[in-house]
């Protein structure tokens, strides 16, 4: 951070105010390793709760003598793969070897001074991630990151400010949350439990939902095919894990091709009607590509999937991978209970999902229209309040959030 630390502030490594561990994964061939005692935080837990008291997985007590356990405080930070993401224990767990925990020491760094700085850590951690298919930083890197500190009952002050305002943003994303689930209520009440189908659709898998599997269902560039090097500031468009939200396509991006990069890469184009899916990170987010996106091209963490309309309406089969919960129950059972690390074509291929008939599929469509009309408000609520909470963070990490400014932010925040 390149700016003067304010009278009575100090600047440390993160390696000087806490300790670091990294976690790591017990053996996925012992399966008396893998229980229900102690949670197994992976990225997909990060940046969700907050604290962090349960996972997606979780380790027996003799599986967690094989791993390292975390204190209740421990500040997680994802540093391979989805870099950035970032949690805050809540009870006793254990996490894999993709994140690095700070255990700080609390006379030096209060444990949600320390949580709340971890989470500007994104670019920086972008920054320092060599150029490789699969971002990667070292304990070692991450050790060497700076903290600016002030005296603890400064800290205290602006923790608790970071905490109303983060409270502020959680609200509006919860109600999001909450019109989701209406949605996906209303998904299997039309069509009923996807994994017992007992309305008796027709099924089938990708392959069937497209005309020409070998073009339509496409996986981003590989390593070899673009490096993180051949990124500019702006021109074309990639998309990634950022830009797919459950059903929801969010058009920001940092991350741009240059004219000609993107024409070696025409393969991976992106259009408006196209379905997205995360492979990587949170494995299994979907939504359909927007009007008016213009040129753009996908990574490496996404799939593509360009379907027949006479079959599979985009919109439908986005859906049911967000909203019917058999994507994920399959991917659970083709995994054998092992952690994905990432969703190849071979296992997206065996998933089955319902295909009623498209009239039907139009029928649902109508209702989620009229939902989204509604969302987009809250969405745009949500939105204002996460603009504000940066807002709050870059002042109160640079010395510069007076206790007037940050009432007023936070009122403008609440009022949405």
């Amino acid at each position: 951070m390149n700016f003067n630390l304010p009278q009575g502030w100090k600047l440390a490594k993160l390696g000087e105010v806490g300790e670091v561990i990294t976690g790591s994964t017990p053996s996925t061939s012992k399966p008396e390793y893998y229980g229900s005692e102690v949670p197994f935080v992976t990225p997909v837990d990060l940046d969700n709760d907050d604290p962090v008291t349960k996972a997606q997985n979780y380790l027996s007590r003799s599986g967690a003598s094989q791993a390292r356990l975390l204190p209740p405080d421990a500040v997680m930070v994802c540093c391979i793969g989805s870099l950035g993401k970032v949690g805050i224990a809540g009870i006793q767990l254990a996490t894999n070897q993709q994140i690095n925990s700070l255990i700080f020491d609390k006379s030096k760094i209060l444990p949600r001074y320390g949580y709340h700085f971890c989470k500007t850590l994104k670019p920086i951690l972008e920054h320092m991630a060599p150029s490789t298919t699969v971002a990667i930083v070292n304990k070692s890197r991450f050790s060497e990151i700076t903290i600016p500190f002030p005296p603890l009952p400064e800290q205290r002050r602006l923790a608790a400010i970071l905490d109303k305002a983060d409270a502020i943003r959680r609200k509006r994303q919860r109600a999001i949350v909450l019109t989701e689930d209406f949605l996906r209520s209303a998904f299997l009440e039309m069509f009923g439990d996807p994994v017992t189908n007992p309305k008796g659709w027709g099924a089938g898998t990708i392959d069937e939902v497209v005309s020409n599997p070998k073009e339509d269902i496409r996986c981003g560039p590989f390593g070899t095919q673009l490096k993180v090097r051949e990124l500019v500031p702006e021109g074309i468009p990639l998309l990634g894990i950022e830009n797919v939200h459950n059903d929801h396509f969010v058009s920001n991006t940092e991350k741009f091709l240059t004219e000609k990069k993107a024409e070696e890469l025409s393969r991976f184009d992106a259009c408006p009607g196209d379905v997205l899916i995360t492979r990587m990170g949170s494995i299994g987010r979907a939504c359909v590509v927007p009007k008016g996106i213009g040129k753009a091209r996908i990574s490496y963490h996404l799939f593509r999937i360009r379907t027949n309309p006479d079959k599979c309406l985009p919109e439908f089969l986005a859906a049911t991978i967000c909203r019917s919960g058999t994507f994920q129950h399959q991917l659970r059972r083709l995994a054998h209970g092992a952690i994905m690390d990432g969703l190849s074509t071979s296992i997206l291929k065996e998933i089955v999902f319902l295909l009623p008939p498209v009239e039907m599929q139009l029928h649902y469509l109508n209702v989620v229209r009229k939902v989204e009309r509604n969302l987009i408000k809250i969405n745009h609520s949500a939105e204002n309040a996460n603009i504000l909470f940066s807002s709050l963070t870059h002042r109160a990490f640079r010395g510069e959030l007076t206790p007037q400014a940050a009432e007023k932010l936070l009122k403008e925040a609440a009022a949405g």
